[in-house]
């Protein structure tokens, strides 16, 4: 299966990029991470270049981490609370990750763990967050 990565990955873009700009606490070095981590994910992309998409999936992933644990402004968390949620479904649709397919299942890092073990629970942090907010 061939997955294209470029137009989420600029609406994402887009979507971040305002959250950067609106910020007011250091959420935006997060957001800063997860600009930096889409850029790389569009030239993997656009040059279908496995080694930059597999260097995005990893940001991508450390980002969700450090947004859940880290991110203090509500639109931030609402912003994870979507990028968590679309991952879970598409990771149930295609039984797989985007970021895998993407890369023809580049692995620069050798874990072995079920990821959808860890999106859930982050999933519930940030439920959390947003209802305790």
């Amino acid at each position: 299966m061939n997955i294209n990565l470029i137009c989420p990955c600029i609406i994402y873009l887009i979507y971040t990029l305002y959250l950067l700009k609106n910020c007011k606490t250091n959420d935006k070095y997060i957001l800063i991470i997860m600009i930096l981590g889409q850029l790389i994910l569009l030239c993997g992309s656009l040059l279908k270049n496995n080694i930059l998409i597999e260097i995005s999936h990893i940001i991508y992933t450390i980002t969700i981490i450090l947004g859940v644990l880290f991110f203090t402004e509500n639109i931030n968390n609402i912003f994870l609370f979507i990028i968590i949620l679309i991952t879970l479904i598409t990771r149930k649709y295609f039984e797989d990750c985007l970021f895998n397919i993407a890369s023809n299942s580049t692995i620069l890092i050798n874990i072995d763990i079920n990821f959808d073990h860890i999106y859930i629970p982050f999933f519930i942090i940030i439920i959390y967050k947003l209802i305790d907010n």
